[in-house]
C-alpha cells in the first residue's frame, strides 16, 4: 500500500500522508488475526512511481531490510518485500526498529509477563535532525518521545510489573514506529512496516508473584544457616517477593542450601517449547539458576537459565530462557525450581517466576 504517493506535496496532509495512514492501521487491526496465523498483511510503503511533476524522482524512498544479507539479489528483494520488511520515507530519512531482538515484518511470541523492549534507530539525511519518535500500536494510543542529532537511538520498555513507557498489551497486536527530522522548518517523516506479537500461553505456576504472602503452591529446601521468606514490599510485581538468605560458604557440602519449586510433570506437555522467566533483586555478586528436578529439589540436569553474572545493583532485573523436556526427563525431573545454592553468602530477592507455553 502507497503511504506516499505524492498527492500530499498538492493537497496538503488532511488529503495525503495522513488518510493514508489512518486506511493504513484501519488495514492492519482488521487483518490481525490472519497476521499472526499467515504473517501476511498489508505492507506500507512509498511511491512506486511519480504521480505530479512536483514530486521530485528519488525525494521518496522506500528502504527494505534483507535479514538474510544476500547482497541485493532478487531473490532477497522479493524475499524482503513479502515479509513486509520495508520504511516509507518522505525525504530519505531512515529509521528502524527491533522488538525483542525481532525485525520489521516478524511475528514474535511474548509471554503474558514478558517485558518488551524495542529499540529504535533513526538517522537524517542532508542537514536534517531527528526530531521525534512516535510508537503507534493497534491497542493504544500513540505516544511521542522526543529525539534530537543526526543519528539517533532510543529503547522503549514496556513492562507489565514495573515503570513502563507505554500502557502494556493485554492481547496479541503490533507495533510500529514513526519517526520525525526536521530542518529549516519543515517536517519529513519515516514510516516503519509493523512487528507483530502474538501474546503466549497462560502461566502454569500458581501463586508466582507469592501474592497469598506465603510460599503457598510452592515446595521450599532450606539446608543448614540458609533461610527465606516472602517478603512485603519492593517486588517487581503486586506486593510480595520471596527473599533467600546465606551465611556460610565453606564448601558445597557444608555451605547453605536453597531451592523453591513447583511439580510441572502433567501440566505442561511433553516435547513441547515453554518460556521460563523471574526477575531478581540483589546487591551481591554469588549466581542462582532455574532447573527441572528431581522431588528432593536437590539434584539437576542441566540447568535452564544460569545467572552467572548477576547484575548486583539493587534494581530488579528480568531473565528468560525456553526449554522443553520429554516425558521421561518430566518423570526423573517433575519439578520446575529456583536454585540458590553452594557458596553463596549472600541475598536474593526473586519475583513473577512464569512459565508458559511457547518460544
Amino acid at each position: 500500500m502507497e503511504l506516499i504517493n505524492g498527492g500530499e506535496y498538492l493537497f496538503g496532509n488532511p488529503f495525503g500522508i495522513s488518510q493514508s495512514i489512518v486506511k493504513w492501521d484501519e488495514l492492519l487491526k482488521n487483518g490481525l488475526g490472519n497476521t499472526l496465523s499467515s504473517g501476511k498483511f498489508a505492507c506500507g510503503t512509498s511511491n512506486s512511481d511519480i504521480h505530479f511533476g512536483l514530486h521530485t524522482f528519488g525525494q521518496t524512498v522506500t528502504y527494505l531490510y534483507l535479514p538474510s544479507q544476500d547482497g541485493f539479489s532478487s531473490g532477497a528483494v522479493q524475499e524482503a518485500r513479502r515479509g513486509g520488511r520495508a520504511i516509507a520515507s518522505t525525504d530519505g530519512s531512515v529509521a528502524y526498529f527491533t522488538l525483542n531482538g525481532a525485525h520489521i515484518g516478524d511475528v514474535v511470541t511474548v509471554s503474558s509477563r514478558d517485558p518488551i523492549e524495542i529499540k529504535v534507530h533513526a538517522k537524517a539525511v542532508d542537514r536534517k535532525r531527528v526530531r521525534k519518535i512516535r510508537l503507534v500500536s493497534s491497542y493504544a494510543e500513540p505516544m511521542k518521545f522526543p529525539a534530537h542529532g543526526r543519528d539517533y537511538q532510543r529503547t522503549i520498555t514496556i513492562d507489565k510489573t514495573k515503570q513502563s513507557d507505554y500502557p502494556y498489551p493485554s492481547s496479541s497486536c503490533y507495533f510500529r514506529v514513526e519517526v520525525d527530522f526536521a530542518y529549516r522548518g519543515n517536517i519529513y517523516t519515516c514510516y516503519t512496516n509493523p512487528i507483530w506479537v502474538k501474546m503466549g500461553g497462560q502461566n502454569v505456576l500458581v501463586n508466582s508473584s507469592f501474592e497469598t504472602g506465603d510460599t503457598s503452591g510452592w515446595k521450599v529446601v532450606n539446608l543448614r544457616n540458609a533461610t527465606s521468606s516472602v517478603v512485603s514490599g519492593n517486588a517487581a510485581d503486586g506486593s510480595y517477593c520471596y527473599g533467600i538468605y546465606h551465611t556460610s560458604a565453606v564448601g558445597w557440602y557444608v555451605s547453605d542450601w536453597s531451592s523453591i519449586g513447583q511439580n510441572i510433570n502433567g501440566i505442561i506437555e511433553p516435547d513441547t517449547p515453554y518460556r521460563v522467566g523471574f526477575y531478581y533483586r540483589t546487591t551481591d555478586s554469588y549466581p542462582f539458576r532455574i532447573a527441572t528436578t528431581d522431588t528432593s529439589l536437590m539434584m539437576h540436569s542441566t540447568p535452564i537459565v544460569t545467572v552467572s553474572n548477576p547484575i548486583a545493583d539493587g534494581q530488579w532485573h528480568y531473565v528468560s530462557a525456553t526449554f522443553s523436556r520429554s516425558p521421561a526427563e518430566l518423570n526423573y525431573e517433575p519439578y520446575l525450581a529456583f536454585f540458590y545454592d553452594y557458596s553463596t553468602p549472600g541475598t536474593v530477592y526473586v519475583d513473577c517466576i512464569t512459565c508458559s507455553a511457547g518460544p
